[in-house]
């Protein structure tokens, strides 16, 4: 059923699938083997195993594909909740793992679309609000089939299933076409998210597979429109630290940023994979692999490259002369800094070898799996609920990165281990557009040294 038929075209299935019946093909990877099936097989379940499972399970619940169905219906959101209640709870109080009611979802997704609308898109802040609070939109009509959003430590999904909805009704109600079709273009060019645990990874695929299949029309299942694929938008990794990004912090240089050539390469093979199926499906995921594999190779290389030219000022400035002839040498800090630079440059060289041997991306960054929206200026709007980030576990989070961000320049040397988190926040808050959940409105700005270009919405909580 799951391999045989639901994961294949109905052209390519096995005679045994083909009398199951009118099963609809769904693709996106929902019901492909896993890697530990692959590597064991699948399991094998008995009639009875089967009859067990809807008898007291499937059978004592009514599921529902829609969001917003609750009462006697598990609605989809129920995931959300489910992700966290099986964590153990220390490692979820130290993720900050926790579910944002869709609500709370709705309102930040919306303050943050506003601000977007007026920063990045140009709408003078009254059309901005007519349009996403009201459902009116200003003339002309801006163009977002390009507006993209980032959910950098995703979760359940559960903000950009907010962001799906308020981005569907947006361009349904300017006049592109209906709301499913809108939908998965919006998921198509719009959507983006990253998370540490491929669990969470997993559940946001889902939730917003799910929130395409509840556009379809009740009638003949092997009419169902395949879902696509998603593992070029919603990626596992550490949003906050890579090399790549520490390098560039420890040499102080402009951003790192791939070939034009790599960068088409990537957005190219992104959107083949999109809709493929089959043999088409693994060969465009050979492309994105290799299309991001290529760009961390010529990244690793001008990070390598950096560290070497400071490496090269640091030692060069310890054989100076000083006032009385002698050799000047290294004091504390300079021998710190060398350290550093050393240390760094050895994670660049190990996780270079690693994409040599088995030829991908040895780390998340998003200069090599988002690189062609980071050379476009970056993601309209970031939105989602990050780890850690109450009270005191906000302090431990960020280490003592904002006084070393803040005071003149000046930093501890206990703040390099996490510098790129304060990177990742310069890239992510908006000039004019911050909203926090307790008491900041979106027109109020951040501290000015975490400015950028970026909206940037966050629950803390």
């Amino acid at each position: 059923m799951c391999f045989g038929a639901l994961n294949r075209p109905p052209a390519q299935r096995s005679r045994t699938a083909r009398l199951l019946g009118r099963v609809p093909f769904l693709n996106g990877g929902l019901f492909e083997p896993t890697a530990l099936e692959r590597r064991h097989g699948a399991a094998r379940w008995s009639n009875t195993d089967w009859r067990d499972a809807f008898d007291d399970l499937f059978e004592r619940f009514h599921f529902s594909v829609r969001e917003g169905d609750h009462g006697e219906f598990v609605a989809p959101d129920m995931l959300g909740r489910v992700f966290e209640g099986v964590m153990d709870p220390e490692e979820r109080k130290q993720s900050g793992s926790y579910y944002t009611p869709a609500a709370l979802v709705r309102d930040l997704v919306r303050a943050g679309l506003e601000a977007a609308l007026v920063t990045r898109v140009g709408l003078a802040r009254g059309a901005a609000e007519q349009w996403v609070h009201h459902e009116e939109p200003p003339s002309p009509i801006p163009d977002l089939r390009g507006f993209t959003v980032l959910d950098p430590a995703v979760g359940s999904g559960a903000f950009l299933l907010g962001a799906l909805q308020e981005l569907t009704t947006l361009r349904a109600t300017a006049g592109e076409g209906a709301a499913a079709t809108v939908r998965r273009e919006v998921l198509a060019h719009s959507l983006y998210g990253v998370d540490l645990k491929l669990t969470a990874v997993r559940l946001s695929e889902l939730r917003l597979w799910l929130a395409l299949v509840a556009d379809e029309e009740p009638g003949d299942l092997a009419r169902v429109t395949p879902l696509p694929n998603l593992d070029g938008h919603v990626r596992q990794g550490d949003a906050l630290l890579d090399p790549l990004t520490l390098a560039a912090t420890l040499t102080g240089g402009s951003a790192l940023v791939g070939s034009r050539a790599g960068l088409e390469r990537l957005s190219l093979a992104r959107q083949t994979l999109f809709n493929r199926s089959g043999a088409a499906k693994r060969a465009a995921m050979r492309r994105l692999r290799g299309a991001a594999a290529d760009l961390a190779r010529d990244l690793v290389e001008q990070a390598s490259s950096r560290l070497d030219g400071q490496i090269h000022e640091v030692l060069a400035s310890a054989r100076e002369a000083d006032l009385f002839g002698g050799i000047r040498g290294c004091d504390g800090d300079a021998r710190l800094r060398l350290r550093r630079l050393r240390a760094a440059r050895r994670d660049l060289r190990v996780a270079d070898r690693r994409r040599a041997r088995d030829g991908e991306a040895p780390f998340f960054a998003f200069e090599t799996q988002f690189g062609d929206i980071v050379a476009r200026g970056g993601f309209d709007l970031v939105v989602g609920n990050p780890p850690g980030f109450e009270g005191s576990a906000c302090r431990r989070a960020c280490g003592r990165l904002w006084p070393c961000a803040t005071r003149r320049g000046a930093r501890h040397p206990a703040a390099d281990s996490r510098i790129s988190l304060t990177l990742r926040w310069r890239s992510w808050i908006g000039r004019s557009s911050w909203s926090h959940r307790e008491g900041q409105s979106p027109s109020s700005s951040p501290p000015s040294s975490l400015q950028a270009g970026t909206p940037g919405i966050c629950d803390n909580g």
